[in-house]
């Protein structure tokens, strides 16, 4: 398709997190941000003014007016919002994760194939390990150890901490290593919602690799690092310095710097991501991350849960 092409476009859901798509869009040179949907008024119409488009409190206003669509709501809502505007033949960029549930993650996939859209997932880390070209190498990881906390925000509390942080080094794991779930031990606790607030797992894979994984959003601080070994040395990447340690042969480039880029849209993580979409929406290019791929998540994501009960019952 012709570069010069406008994507329209809207974002659904403009709390913490869908008031940097709706920055993000209302920049994009590819985009015409038709407009913004939020059940808070007062919010929606401030942030509306910002990026300088329309308000509706009514998400399916949208529908008709929009060729594409950001979904930041709350995450109990990623599935049924995204089955809305999919089945209307509208592109969907929808925040991790994908669903509530891998069954219903199944069934968005579906639609977007046999409508021929473009399902994204909002998998941003990814993007970190992509900028540095990890997943250039051609080799596969023997062992992967990442830790994911924070302090309680009480953001994201409609899931369990599988789905709102762990679901990021899930998708990280399966794409450096997409070999299959052979085993999986956890245990979790519930501290300060009515979900699991804290989980740790170890995933063996049918290829002989062995997983770990902490998240919990009940920490003191914030930790978001991952080591990757191969058979000729190890990766650890620190996710909120943006700094690398390589003990490999291979070359690797620079990440994207910490917090937002003023220079270019694409700079950071979510604006490269939500680039990568843009690029798809129009025909040029895949995904970041497919729904396809988000789906494995949400299946490993219940196997774990699973797990973390069980232990818990023993």
């Amino acid at each position: 398709m012709s570069g010069t092409r406008k994507l329209r476009t809207g974002v659904v859901g403009v709390g913490y997190f869908g008031r940097f798509h709706a920055l993000k869009l209302a920049r994009h040179p590819r985009v015409v941000l038709v407009g913004i949907s939020d059940p808070d008024p007062l919010r929606l119409v401030d942030i509306a003014s910002e990026c300088g488009t329309q308000a509706y409190t009514d998400h399916r206003e949208l529908i008709g007016m929009v060729d594409a669509v950001s979904i930041a709501a709350p995450a109990r809502l990623h599935g049924v919002l995204a089955r809305e505007f999919l089945a209307a033949g509208i592109h969907v960029l929808v925040e991790k994760p994908l669903a509530p549930s891998y069954a219903e993650a199944e069934t968005l996939v579906r639609i977007a194939r046999d409508q021929d859209l473009v399902l994204q997932v909002g998998h941003q880390e990814r993007a970190v390990l992509a900028a540095a070209g990890l997943f250039d190498i051609h080799d596969t990881p023997r062992a992967i150890d990442s830790v994911r906390k924070g302090p309680f925000t009480g953001r994201g509390t409609d899931v369990d901490v599988i789905l709102d942080l762990m679901t990021h080094d899930l998708d990280m794991v399966h794409a450096l290593n997409p070999s299959a779930i052979a085993m999986v031990k956890a245990t979790g606790g519930r501290r300060r919602s009515d979900h699991l607030d804290e989980v740790e797992t170890t995933l063996t894979l049918k290829d002989g690799a062995i997983v770990h994984i902490v998240a919990s959003r009940v920490a003191e601080a914030r930790e978001r690092r991952m080591r990757i070994d191969y058979a000729c040395g190890h990766i650890a990447v620190d996710f909120l310095t943006r700094t690398v340690e390589n003990t490999t042969p291979y070359v690797l480039g620079d990440l994207f710097p910490a917090g937002e880029s003023q220079v270019s849209v694409a700079g950071d993580p979510l604006g490269f991501a939500i680039d990568r979409f843009i690029a798809a929406a129009l025909g040029e290019g895949k995904p970041l991350v497919s729904g396809e791929e988000a789906a494995f998540t949400l299946m490993a994501g219940e196997l774990i849960a699973k797990a973390a009960a069980e232990k818990a019952m023993t």
